[in-house]
């Protein structure tokens, strides 16, 4: 098994009440699954293009742009 799916599931086994368990464990695993599928599927149809290959990483609301960095005083 790979390291980080070891350590999601000990966190699971941590965090998730004993009655859920079987429910987030089961959607850990077929996420697990179907994640390659959908990051082949969106890299073959980026591939086309070389503006988009640059445009589609803009568009992650998780990236924290590198001009919100406030320098040290």
């Amino acid at each position: 098994m790979i390291g980080w799916a070891t350590a999601v599931q000990n966190v699971q086994a941590d965090r998730v009440p004993e009655e859920q368990r079987g429910r987030v464990s089961a959607l850990t695993s077929v996420m697990t699954q179907i994640a390659p599928v959908i990051g082949i599927g969106l890299a073959y149809g980026v591939a086309f293009s070389t503006f988009l290959v640059f445009l589609v990483p803009v568009f992650n609301p998780r990236a924290t742009p590198a001009h919100s960095c406030t320098p040290a005083a």
